[in-house]
């Protein structure tokens, strides 16, 4: 596909950016031997996995026109037999780089929610709104949101999501992984596990006067307070991130992992 030559293309030729949505009809393993062909591909300079209404995105960039409308030709039996809906923007040469700023974006990623300074990004005019990130590659800014500075709001995006043990993307998680992520789409490092949460994250405080963030802690388990009551955490007693009462929460754990261990403050 756009397979025009031996070498990838300079920059000065017309860009276009190919969305494709496969058809899962089609055998897992020809999709995946698909989508080597076009990332092998050498007019395809970069390429990304997709959730939502594509699952695949690259970019190439083709000489010309001509060359342009030779390669649909060429590839019209592949997009028959494999996408089930296929769309073709053609980037504009006019962009606007974004001044250096506090601002951010986070999106996801295999590795969770990402923090994306503003200062990394460039705007580009194309059909479809897609915005190019300064290190190669596209992201749809229906893909994107602006930054929150609360990472109990960053956790709450992922109420509902599926526990998963070791999880840590919208696609499962786990009780440390959901406020691992969170923090770290807030800029803050946390540690991967429980135990070492516990001990290395804020400042030791009592059960009386919860609020707004505190993290409560049991033997093997996690959650963040919603508010003076509720506790937000990925469990497997509801097999999903849910919000329920601390005190409700406190009852049926203590069967299972003993008393709350502790309540740190950031």
């Amino acid at each position: 596909m756009f397979e025009v030559g031996k070498s990838k293309f300079a920059s000065d030729g017309i860009h276009v950016v190919v969305c494709v949505a496969f058809d899962h009809r089609i055998p897992p393993h020809e999709i995946a031997a698909c989508r080597k062909a076009v990332i092998n591909c050498p007019a395809v300079l970069s390429s990304m996995e997709l959730s939502g209404t594509f699952d695949f995105m690259f970019d190439a960039v083709v000489p010309d026109m001509a060359t342009y409308r030779d390669a649909l030709e060429s590839c019209s039996g592949a997009v028959a037999k494999f996408a089930s809906r296929f769309e073709v923007n053609f980037v504009c040469e006019q962009s606007m780089r974004a001044h250096s700023t506090e601002q951010a974006v986070w999106v996801p990623s295999d590795e969770g929610l990402v923090r994306l300074d503003c200062s990394v990004i460039d705007k580009v005019k194309a059909q479809g709104d897609y915005v190019r990130i300064a290190e190669g590659g596209y992201l749809h800014q229906r893909h994107l949101a602006a930054a929150e500075k609360d990472f109990v709001a960053v956790a709450e995006h992922f109420l509902g999501v599926p526990y998963v043990w070791g999880g840590k993307t919208a696609a499962g998680l786990d009780c440390s992984g959901l406020i691992q992520t969170a923090l770290q789409a807030v800029g803050k490092a946390a540690p991967r596990d429980t135990d070492m949460m516990e001990k290395a994250l804020g400042d030791a405080v009592s059960l009386s006067g919860l609020r707004r963030s505190d993290l409560v802690f049991w033997k093997g388990h996690m959650g963040v307070m919603l508010d003076e009551t509720r506790l937000l955490h990925a469990n497997a007693f509801h097999m999903a991130v849910a919000i329920e009462p601390l005190a409700e929460a406190i009852a049926r754990i203590e069967k299972v992992a003993g008393p709350v261990t502790s309540i740190k403050r950031l």
